[in-house]
């Protein structure tokens, strides 16, 4: 049986995982700060001279305001040159968006492309999640 005195004379032992935990969260803190993001919309196109990409009009922010665009995992700057009319199918309202990129491909090929759009330091992504 331990009386007063003996528990007020224990030993407190350092565990290392308390301090690696700290630093991990240190860590993940300092990156938070530091590292960028974008948003991204993934999509399809066919290829007819340009790149031809039908939107939904929820998504169009994505398409006019983005940054650059991936192609087969290789970054390409990009310019709308033409946006048709609203259309109306399956419910849904788009659009088709005729793009300029520097990359050649072949006729009526289809391609899957992210565009990447709206970028903001990690932190604050963290902060628009939680509230």
């Amino acid at each position: 049986m331990k009386t007063y005195d003996g528990l007020l004379s224990i030993k407190y032992k350092n565990h290392s995982i308390i301090f690696i935990l700290g630093g991990v969260i240190m860590l993940l803190g300092v990156l938070a700060f530091a590292l960028e993001t974008y948003n991204v919309y993934q999509t399809f196109s066919i290829y007819h001279d340009n790149l031809i990409v039908s939107v939904p009009i929820k998504n169009s922010d994505a398409v006019i305001n983005g940054e650059y665009l991936t192609i087969k995992n290789q970054a390409y700057k990009y310019r709308v040159r033409e946006i048709s009319d609203i259309k109306y199918e399956n419910f849904q309202n788009y659009q088709d968006y005729i793009i300029d990129v520097d990359k050649k491909l072949q006729n009526n090929e289809v391609v899957e492309i992210t565009f990447y759009y709206n970028k903001q330091k990690m932190i604050q992504k963290i902060i628009d999640i939680i509230f």
